[in-house]
């Protein structure tokens, strides 16, 4: 990153869809903005690489999680900035 540049903090709007089967295996739309510099997405305290990263959105396949639960789900950039969170409901 050159000096010029600068990362807009990550804000996530939604997810799409917000629930899914604890075996994971769901593909996750995040929509928000300052997204394109997304380096990985905490789903249940996993690391989970994005894929199909834009400005607007980006897409990530969940983990296995424990059912019944609410897993807090927020975006880490390549600075090390965090965005607000969100929660997806295992089912």
């Amino acid at each position: 990153m050159s000096s010029m540049e600068a990362y807009v903090d990550p804000i996530i709007d939604a997810l799409t869809p917000d629930h899914g089967p604890s075996a994971g295996g769901t593909l996750v739309t995040i929509t928000g903005h300052g997204l394109s510099n997304v380096e990985y997405v905490v789903f249940c305290r996993i690391r989970v690489s994005p894929i199909n990263i834009t400005s607007n959105s980006l897409q990530v396949i969940t983990p296995p999680c424990n059912p019944g639960t609410n897993c807090t789900i927020y975006l880490i950039l390549k600075d090390g900035t965090s965005s607000n969170k969100l929660f997806y409901r295992c089912l």
